[in-house]
């Protein structure tokens, strides 16, 4: 009985030695990406907008970051759903009301593309779009906004003209 014990025994240590590698989930590491946090306020003829999403994209690298303003027009971007940051570089500016990148986190500028008349006619389509856009198309399916994020960049407000 003692044997049996003792091969149960190293039978049930090894599958616990197991256990704690299957109960860890693997991390992303963000070191190397020289992530820069960026938060700002987003207003429209002098008043906060609220409810509008802000990306930074980078087209080349086909990455984005994206921030969602508050009812004071503030905003953070997020480079994924757990890590605030954008990577440093030129980015092409985008704010628009009609798409919500917390509601689906694929690539915008596929997304842009088929977008840009998706929700113009007041439907709200799929993929966390929403119906009407209120920011001028200058901001956003017309944008030639562009910002260079540098690593001494934290704050980057956008006064936007309703005209």
């Amino acid at each position: 009985m003692s044997k049996s014990f003792s091969v149960l025994t190293l039978v049930g240590w090894t599958l616990l030695g197991f256990l704690p590698g299957c109960a860890e989930t693997s991390q992303p590491d963000y070191s190397k990406l020289g992530l820069v946090e960026i938060s700002g306020t987003i207003t429209m003829d002098d008043q906060p907008l609220p409810n509008v999403a802000v990306f930074f994209h980078d087209r080349p690298n086909r990455v984005y970051s994206y921030g969602m303003t508050d009812e004071n027009g503030r905003y953070t971007l997020m480079f994924d759903s757990r890590k605030t940051g954008v990577m440093p570089g030129e980015k092409e500016i985008e704010i628009t009301s009609t798409k919500n990148p917390a509601a689906s986190l694929v690539d915008v500028s596929e997304e842009s593309s088929s977008s840009e008349t998706e929700g113009a006619d007041g439907d709200e389509s799929e993929g966390g779009n929403r119906s009407k856009e209120i920011v001028p198309a200058k901001y956003n399916t017309a944008s030639t906004l562009k910002y260079t994020v540098t690593e001494s960049n934290s704050t980057v407000d956008f006064d936007l003209d309703s005209k």
